[in-house]
């Protein structure tokens, strides 16, 4: 989320100053924009697809605890 805010910030003002940090043209980042404005969490809860916003990682350490490196 915190990624899609960012590029929409990139590309609102990308298309007010006809330049882009992405490299875009300027109908790209129009383009960009209208995609990333689009209420995204409301077509995948219409479609029946729900992502996490959180993703637990654990790391397993399996090896004994006196085996060298």
């Amino acid at each position: 989320e915190s990624w899609r805010v960012e590029t929409l910030k990139d590309a609102k003002s990308a298309s007010t100053r006809n330049s882009s940090n992405l490299g875009l043209s300027s109908e790209e980042a129009r383009l960009l924009k209208r995609a990333l404005e689009f209420n995204w969490h409301a077509l995948l809860e219409d479609i029946g697809l729900w992502i996490s916003p959180e993703v637990p990682h654990t790391e397993h350490d399996d090896k004994p605890e006196n085996e060298p490196e």
